[in-house]
């Protein structure tokens, strides 16, 4: 799992970071303070640190590849969708699922949420 920064002006890569994950399918950024979901083909969900360049934690269930995140950073909280149409809620500070949906008939590709209903 690398990722890569790039100036959009410039046209460079002015970043890369391997975190030996799987390939990387997905990401969602607090650029405020400098961490990332990072969604792989390992099946896995880990926050990553881009100061420090180390996984911070994992979140552990996923049966498929994480293929989508949404990050509501101020709540701690995640939805995160998978190849197998899983789509679960995540307290991040307690490491749980608090809700596991299932309905999708395929890998759910894209997802936002409106965390202030």
């Amino acid at each position: 799992g690398r990722l890569a920064f790039w100036d959009l002006v410039d046209r460079l890569c002015t970043r890369v970071l391997d975190f030996q994950l799987g390939i990387v399918c997905s990401l969602a950024v607090d650029w405020a303070k400098c961490r990332a979901f990072v969604g792989h083909g390992d099946d896995g969900l880990d926050l990553v640190g881009l100061e420090v360049e180390e996984i911070v934690t994992s979140l552990k269930g996923h049966t498929c590849l994480v293929t989508a995140i949404e990050v509501n950073w101020a709540r701690a909280r995640a939805a995160v969708g998978s190849g197998d149409g899983a789509l679960v809620v995540w307290d991040v500070r307690k490491k749980a699922a608090l809700h596991v949906l299932r309905g999708h008939r395929g890998s759910i590709s894209a997802l936002t949420a409106d965390w202030q209903a």
